[in-house]
């Protein structure tokens, strides 16, 4: 089994102050999610496990709640839009175009929260993953 590369930050540093950006390593800087992806021997099988599964684990409620969000304004979208056609057939025109404007706002704003979320949750998983890596890289 092959030994994975050292990685000395230090020299990093070093090489990222000595050479312009485009001149770079591109092997010192390559993927943390690749790197974590292919379990270097220094990570124990616990650290692996907890850096990968718990990730899923750890938000389900957010991630939960944005599904929930996005159905919901899907929801509103279907409800709004039935109003809209049966006051349009009594006769209520401007009142249906408001439904489904009202209707198209409201689900916009649950679409981008629920979005919002689900960003949010991968910036956390991304920087906890990152954190482990540096950890690690620093031992």
């Amino acid at each position: 089994m092959a030994k994975e590369p050292e990685f000395d930050v230090d020299a990093m540093v070093k090489q990222a102050k000595a050479k312009p950006a485009k001149a770079l390593d591109p092997d010192l800087y390559d993927d943390p999610a690749a790197r974590m992806a292919k379990a270097p021997p220094q990570l124990s099988a616990k650290s692996k496990a907890t850096a990968t599964a718990s990730s899923g684990k750890k938000h389900s409620g957010l991630r939960w709640f944005a599904s929930a969000m996005i159905w919901g304004g899907v929801l509103d979208l279907f409800i709004c839009g039935l109003l809209a056609v049966f006051l349009a057939s009594d006769g209520k025109l401007m009142t249906g175009f408001a439904f489904i404007l009202g209707g198209i706002g409201a689900a916009f704003s649950a679409f981008l929260s629920a979005g919002l979320i689900l960003v949010l949750v991968d910036i956390e998983e991304n920087t906890r993953a990152t954190r482990m890596l540096l950890e690690k890289l620093r031992k």
